[in-house]
């Protein structure tokens, strides 16, 4: 697998978090050992600060192994749900099945972390492997492994709730049974933290629709509305054109020729639908620009304001001064 570019750095040089992911830990810390948590921790705002510098998140995580061991660190995951209104939540749960949710993970660790990432294949149906690496630099270490898989592990729960097993790799380490969690030990850590092993079901996607049916759509216009409200429904997942096609009971050739038919094309639409989004939450919410152009599914902040650009003849920041100047 060719090698990432390296990300940059945040504005003021350092590396950089997902606010909400510090603030996760930060939480979890305070409800088991507030006394691990640093005096000038401050608050954090997962909603308006959309990135924290990953110092604060690398001393938070390393203090909680440490002192609570690895099997603590794991578990920070099912602590989403205190964050069960925040946007970022609804787009992973909104994932229709957990090779969707990882498909966003990645795109997520490319907004939201300066330097990890995790590489995933998927060697055969309902089996998938990830590792948790460093682009440049030391590697995460145990306590950001650890971390990491906690959280998949709880989104895909949700997701996935039956069948859903998780392993460390080499083993396996089972830490995850056909979705019962298994109690760990310090030895389950031992021979490494950064590869892993999951394994799920998915969702049954069903035999593929005749041609005819698309024949029962509205004429174009009534087609493009389908389209557009399909989309809208999940703006945040990378769709394709033979994934909507599907999940419209259509097939992807057939889709693509009423389009051009009605005037427009699959890659017009998806583009007008994220940018609509775009445009509705930064009129009413405060969400950092990063937060919307990953929830809306650009696939980074130069994609977000490009195409916003081209589309309004303004910039998200110029757009908001706008529309909602006291944010």
């Amino acid at each position: 697998m060719a090698q990432e570019p390296e990300p940059p750095a945040s504005a003021d040089g350092e590396d950089f978090a997902s606010a909400a992911l510090v603030a996760l830990v930060a939480a979890s810390l305070r409800e088991r050992a507030p006394e691990l948590l640093p005096d000038d921790l401050g608050k954090l705002d997962p909603v308006r600060q959309a990135r924290s510098p990953l110092a604060i998140k690398r001393a938070l995580l390393e203090r909680a192994y440490q002192e609570l061991g690895p099997g603590f660190v794991f578990e920070i995951g099912p602590s989403i749900r205190i964050f069960e209104s925040n946007p970022l939540l609804e787009a992973f749960l909104r994932s229709p099945d957990g090779a969707v949710l990882l498909a966003k993970w990645a795109r997520f660790e490319r907004y939201g972390h300066g330097l990890h990432r995790t590489r995933i294949e998927n060697p055969e149906p309902g089996l998938y492997r990830l590792e948790h690496y460093a682009t440049r630099g030391p590697a995460p270490g145990a306590a950001h492994d650890l971390f990491v898989l906690g959280i998949l592990t709880a989104l895909l729960e949700r997701v996935e709730p039956r069948g859903l097993s998780v392993s460390l790799l080499p083993g396996p380490r089972p830490l995850l049974h056909d979705g019962t969690r298994l109690e760990t030990r310090e030895t389950s850590f031992e021979a490494g933290t950064s590869r892993w092993e999951l394994r799920f079901p998915g969702i049954s996607r069903g035999a593929r629709a005749r041609d005819s049916e698309l024949e029962e759509a509205a004429g174009p216009s009534g087609l493009v509305e389908r389209l557009r409200a399909r989309l809208a429904d999940d703006p945040s997942r990378s769709w394709s054109l033979a994934e909507v096609a599907r999940a419209l009971g259509v097939s992807a050739r057939s889709l693509q020729r009423r389009l051009g038919d009605a005037g427009t094309s699959f890659t017009e639409i998806v583009r007008s639908v994220r940018v609509g989004s775009a445009c509705r939450l930064i009129e009413t919410t405060r969400y950092s620009m990063t937060e919307i152009g990953y929830l809306c599914g650009f696939t980074d902040a130069a994609q977000f304001s490009r195409d916003f650009r081209a589309s309004v003849g303004a910039s998200p920041s110029q757009f908001r001064e706008v529309v909602a100047p006291d944010s």
